[in-house]
């Protein structure tokens, strides 16, 4: 990571009410720093002396555990651990073979393939099927929704199959390798999470899954190895009360123009999706975006945030229980109004714009404890001009709860 510090930007003086579910973010605050009731000296306090952290994911044999080659998995007799390989090359995929685990790893604990027999794309285990088993508390779905998603399930594989005849140079190329994300992506689950994104509009849920499934082509590589360049502080941070991750972004530590933390942002929310523990095996996730010290300079590139929105709006339709802007101010409304029309309006209606101070009394009322004690401390580091990119840059890898996408941290930082 190699964290930037941006300028300043104040708010504006009246509300922006086109905005979303809340809008005071855009308010004249008698704060100027708009870091709410706290004292300076608790806030200092929050990110120089932080708990161990409640719990770890890590899906990658190059951050700890046993060395490759390890017959038995470097078992020991408090724990029971799976045998690995750490293969660099992610080309290997294709041979099953990745440095990638699958599913993960939490607390200590490996938990290995339930099945064996794995194939090109085929990563996810058992183990994520069972917990995301249907789209509904009860993991029954009626008749009628069976017929529809019979009805989906059918007319996308017939787009799919037209549209094979006259593939462009790129996605011939890649499904040259095979085609394994039709059947993924056509399952009943998936259909019925992206019927429910929209209420049942059928026509609009094709569309929407046509596009997921190219996305999923397009970003093969991305999905299945979780490797990227980290260029911005996006990270699994925690979770609600609910038992959902959290996803959180601080633009003050973006340095490289949004076109370049896309991936990043992918990552982050497919490792969200895959460690969900919420109820009904939805896969539900949320999402944090404080925009102190957003750069407009850096995220101008319009085909870039649409292309974000794109994916988003689709892969991870219906996936997001609620989103947070936090000091969302005037100059990145532009982002805004690009994004929006590529996100259902069942996703529009879970995102809401507020201040510092409010989300500080949304992360009491909504996340887990330790979660937010890690929210608000990053709140605090990110506005605290004394702040060197290498601090930072600990903290976030020390507030992380997964090795994706940042890493974990190293013996120094602990």
């Amino acid at each position: 990571l190699a964290f930037a510090a941006r300028t300043t930007f104040r708010a504006l003086p009246s509300p922006c009410t086109e905005m979303g579910n809340a809008s005071d973010c855009c308010v004249r605050r008698d704060d100027p720093d708009g870091l709410g009731d706290r004292p300076s000296a608790t806030r200092c306090e929050s990110w120089h002396s932080l708990p161990e952290i409640d719990e770890r994911w890590t899906f990658f044999d190059d951050q700890e555990g046993p060395e490759a080659g390890d017959t038995d998995g470097g078992a020991s007799s408090s724990s029971k651990e799976a045998p690995t390989v750490t293969v660099p090359d992610a080309a290997l995929l294709r041979q099953g073979k990745s440095s990638r685990r699958a599913p993960l790893e939490k607390r200590g604990t490996w938990i290995p393939l339930k099945d064996e027999s794995s194939v090109f794309g085929r990563r996810r285990s058992s183990f994520c099927k069972e917990k995301r088993s249907g789209n509904s508390v009860s993991g029954i779905p009626s008749e009628d929704e069976r017929a529809n998603v019979a009805k989906l399930q059918e007319e996308v594989r017939r787009i799919w199959s037209d549209r094979q005849k006259h593939l462009d140079a790129n996605l011939k190329a890649l499904l040259s390798d095979g085609f394994f994300e039709l059947d993924e992506w056509t399952d009943e689950r998936t259909c019925s999470r992206m019927l429910g994104a929209v209420q049942g509009d059928e026509p609009t849920a094709t569309q929407m899954l046509v596009k997921a499934i190219e996305c999923r082509v397009l970003y093969r590589e991305l999905f299945e190895t979780l490797h990227c360049q980290v260029f911005c502080d996006i990270r699994i941070i925690g979770r609600d009360s609910e038992h959902r991750p959290v996803v959180y972004m601080c633009a003050r530590n973006q340095n490289r123009p949004v076109k370049d933390i896309i991936p990043q942002l992918l990552v982050a929310f497919e490792a969200a999706v895959e460690i969900s523990e919420s109820d009904g095996g939805t896969g539900h996730i949320a999402f944090i975006a404080d925009m102190h010290h957003f750069a407009p300079g850096m995220n101008m590139d319009v085909a870039a945030i649409k292309e974000l929105g794109g994916v988003a709006g689709t892969v991870f339709a219906d996936r997001f229980a609620w989103i947070l802007f936090v000091d969302f101010s005037w100059l990145a409304q532009g982002m805004w109004s690009l994004c929006k029309p590529l996100m259902s309006e069942r996703t529009q209606k879970k995102i809401n714009f507020v201040s510092v101070a409010k989300a500080e009394q949304l992360a009491k009322e909504t996340l887990a404890p330790a979660t937010r004690q890690r929210v608000l401390s990053s709140f605090d580091i990110n506005r605290d001009a004394r702040t060197s990119d290498a601090e930072r840059e600990v903290h976030a890898r020390r507030t992380s709860i997964c090795d994706v996408p940042i890493g974990i941290p190293r013996i120094a930082d602990v």
